[in-house]
């Protein structure tokens, strides 16, 4: 009998701890809702879940519950260690190839602006000292490109 492959793509998923998918569950069945949109019920109860969770995380760890950031993937986690900023480019659909924004195309724009757009993804929480880092950081980061390339 041959040994099973070794998986070695922890960064892509991984399985679930059995506590943690005993606690997630009924968020997959029952109690389910964007916490981004608190503004309903499912929404609020799923954002009282995540802050729970945050301030679970945090008492882990020792931090205070506003150093925890959960981000939807490894691209807005990278961005946000390595540039200050938690921004995507392409489709917000896709994960597995770099695709152009459907939104873009969408509007017509064609396929070298929805490549080179960048999404932002604003909530209530943000404030606007927060965006005003964030329009800084992107203009920084914009003259260091053309910098680099010539423009």
């Amino acid at each position: 009998m041959t040994e099973p492959p070794i998986y070695m793509d922890h960064h892509a998923t991984t399985p679930v701890e059995p506590r943690v998918l005993a606690a997630m569950l009924p968020y997959f069945t029952e109690v389910f809702g964007n916490a981004a949109s608190s503004d309903h019920e499912f929404g609020y109860q799923a954002s009282q879940a995540v802050e729970h969770a945050r301030s679970q995380l945090a008492a882990l760890i020792n931090a205070r519950p506003d150093e925890i950031i959960f981000t939807s993937g490894a691209t807005e986690a990278n961005n946000l260690a390595l540039f200050e900023l938690a921004i995507a480019t392409g489709s917000a659909c896709t994960s597995a190839t770099v695709a152009p924004s459907h939104v873009i195309m969408a509007l017509g724009l064609g396929e070298a602006r929805a490549h080179s757009s960048l999404r932002f993804g604003l909530g209530r929480a943000n404030t606007s000292r927060q965006i005003a880092t964030a329009v800084a950081i992107v203009a920084r980061r914009v003259a260091e490109l053309r910098a680099l390339w010539g423009g």
